[in-house]
């Protein structure tokens, strides 16, 4: 017995000494953070492990209250405060994120749920009445709210997702902010793992009278999180954000809101951006005008960091910018500015003429003035015509009342109209005038007062370039409306001679015309004839313009017949395409003019045609001519004559005989001598 005793006290005493360096640790530490890690490595070698766990679970309860107070403090530290310019650990302060993973899981699973408006009202409120006012909130079900969730002033909120992507909308009738941060307020997280939270402003009737956040506190986005659908009146200001505090935009998603001004954002200070802030599609309230981030003129756009693989963010400024105005600034790396604007992830917008320098400053450029063709304009076209009416009206065509153009303005020259048959402007005119049409007589207008016609004018592009319009080979065409009123038309002045169709004429030579003979006529226009000197404005006249033979051929006539008025003509019909006994039709067309401003100008659509039939009969045989044989002289025996009696007697053929009597001698001793010399080779 004495034995067992000594044996208990010893190995008693052996225990004692192998616990005395946990319980030492222990009171130089009472929160147990610090070596927590260190008792587990230790645990590991003791020889008996699962009691050194189990054995002290009372000292991990210290350990959370000295944490949440280290977070207050943290909280309360003027040097983690965002507004600070070197603000860019800000991002880095949400609770928990100076915890060891193990305690920071740990807590994770005691943040709050929530499910409703109203629970996360009451979440928010219970953080008002807590020591440090500093806590996480975590949405795990979709619903919407149905008036404005406040977080009040000196209450620091992170809301996140939890499990699964979620949204938070407005409830039908609710248009006000959705979001009231006086204190702050930090949505998203920076794991991209994590979901996202979506916080929806849409209406299905009408338009909401608030932002989705309303921000006179603080208000940090980072990833997992996006803003969008909020479609504001015209009063509101910021769709998405509207700021009079600090902003942070780390991360996250804003898109597809309008508003007054400022889609997106509009802030009266400075906004804090870094990361892959993700902020487009954002517009006024005309649905078609960007409108991303529109910052109070005096406030710039600060990179607390740079701007990574995604990032898209476009603003202006609220007013008029001046060239080298700076509407960028870096907290640190001037770089950060130079490589977002360069790999456009950072942009100005609203004003074509304003550039974003890589530097952060606004650059001021011109912008092309580039008309529209259909701005033309027609200053003195009436409001209507009646039947019958000369339409006459000046075209200016767009961009020319550009009277400063500078590189590459654009505008268009009028080219032609078309009524029926399209008119050709000529180069060089001063002015460019429809005319020479009348309004169509015999328009039907039913029940109708008025009816619309349409003449199709062709402009024709013009660029400025080193320091002259340029007419390029680009053409458009505009339909321009003529309204014409039920009615008879005056339109003819007192005095105006006016000449029928009908006493146009063609004056044919022959109708049968034979094979081979020239088809002649002459076409003889109505007032063709008359002094121009004495004629009075409206006066008409129907001139010749062409001719033909149906199925043969067709011609204008010329510039040289018309400036002499002479239209007589002579058709050929030797070619073959006039065949012996065929019919044909001649034909003449006349154009009929009237006497404007002193001159002829054609009428639209009004022309008259004369035929007259031409018979081709066949060619007459041609006579043949005697041969005259004049007799010789017969001379009496009592006169003298001066007539040589011919010695030799003359058989009609006049060859000289001797040569060629020589030349046969001489072929026949050849052909002699020839054959001599053969005989005697043949011999020998």
């Amino acid at each position: 017995m004495r034995k067992e005793k000594l044996f208990a006290l010893a190995l008693a005493g052996i225990l004692a000494v192998s616990s005395a360096p946990a319980v030492f640790a222990a009171e130089a530490d009472p929160t147990g953070v610090e070596d927590s890690s260190g008792d587990q490595e230790e645990a590991a070698d003791s020889e008996n492990p699962e009691e050194e766990e189990t054995g002290n679970p009372e000292e991990e309860e210290p350990t959370e209250e000295d944490t949440s107070e280290t977070d207050g403090n943290e909280a309360d530290n003027p040097s983690a405060n965002p507004e600070d310019v070197g603000a860019e650990n800000s991002i880095n302060n949400s609770p928990g994120a100076n915890v060891p993973a193990e305690q920071a899981d740990t807590d994770a699973d005691q943040v709050p749920v929530v499910n409703s408006a109203k629970s996360l009202q009451e979440e928010i409120n219970k953080l008002a009445s807590a020591a440090n006012k500093t806590g996480e909130i975590r949405v795990n079900a979709d619903f919407a709210l149905d008036s404005t969730i406040t977080v009040p002033a000196g209450v620091t909120v992170t809301l996140a997702a939890k499990e699964k992507q979620v949204t938070l909308s407005r409830a039908a009738g609710f248009k006000g902010a959705m979001f009231d941060v006086k204190g702050s307020l930090t949505v998203g997280t920076d794991n991209n793992a994590d979901p996202v939270l979506i916080i929806n402003g849409s209406l299905k009737e009408g338009e909401a009278d608030g932002s989705i956040l309303n921000v006179s506190g603080s208000l940090t986005m980072k990833n997992n999180v996006t803003l969008s659908g909020n479609k504001t009146s015209e009063k509101v200001k910021g769709g998405a954000i509207y700021n009079t505090g600090s902003l942070h935009i780390n991360g996250g998603v804003i898109k597809d809101n309008t508003s007054g001004n400022g889609g997106a954002i509009y802030s009266e200070k400075t906004i804090y951006i870094s990361g892959s802030a993700k902020i487009y599609n954002n517009q006024k309230r005309d649905n078609k005008t960007k409108d991303n981030i529109v910052l109070k003129k005096g406030s710039v756009l600060c990179l607390e960091g740079k701007l990574t693989a995604g990032a898209n963010v476009a603003f202006h400024i609220d007013g008029d910018v001046s060239a080298d105005d700076t509407v960028v600034q870096t907290t640190n790396k001037p770089n950060w500015i130079k490589t977002a604007v360069n790999e456009n992830k950072l942009s100005y917008e609203g004003r074509a003429d304003v550039v974003l320098g890589t530097d952060g400053r606004v650059q001021i450029k011109r912008i092309p003035v580039v008309a529209d063709v259909n701005d033309y304009t027609t200053p003195d076209k009436k409001s209507e015509y009646k039947p019958g009416e000369s339409i006459k009206y000046e075209v200016v065509g767009a961009g020319f009342d550009n009277t400063e153009p500078g590189e590459d303005d654009v505008r268009w020259k009028p080219y032609s109209f078309t009524v029926s048959s399209e008119k050709v402007w000529a180069d060089g005119l001063n002015q460019y005038i429809i005319s020479g049409y009348q309004a169509p007589k015999d328009t039907e207008f039913g029940d109708d007062e008025y009816i619309i016609i349409n003449i199709t004018i062709t402009f024709i592009k013009q660029t400025y370039q080193n320091g002259e319009w340029v007419t390029g080979s680009e053409k458009q065409s505009v339909q321009d409306p003529i309204t014409l009123a039920k009615g008879d038309s005056s339109s003819t002045p007192a005095g105006a001679t006016i000449h029928k169709a009908s006493d146009n004429e063609v004056d044919v030579e022959k109708k049968d015309v034979p094979k081979n003979t020239p088809i002649k006529f002459e076409a003889i226009g109505a007032g063709m004839d008359a002094d121009e000197k004495k004629l009075v404005e409206g006066s008409n006249r129907w001139k010749p313009i062409r001719w033909g033979v149906e199925g043969i051929d067709e011609k204008e006539f010329t510039e040289d017949e018309h400036k002499e008025k002479d239209y007589s003509k002579s058709i050929s019909t030797k070619t073959s395409s006039f065949k012996v006994n065929s019919e044909y039709e001649l034909y003449v067309v006349f154009q009929e003019e009237t006497f404007e401003n002193g001159v002829w100008v054609e009428v639209a659509d009004s022309t008259d045609t004369i035929s007259k039939p031409i018979k081709i009969t066949k060619a007459p045989t041609a006579t043949p001519t005697k041969k005259v044989t004049k007799k010789p002289t017969i001379t009496s025996k009592g006169s003298k004559s001066n007539t040589k009696k011919a010695s030799n007697t003359k058989t009609g053929d006049e060859s000289p005989i001797l040569p060629l009597t020589v030349l046969c001698m001489a072929s026949l001793a050849t052909g002699g001598y020839v054959l001599v010399r053969r005989r005697k080779k043949s011999e020998n």
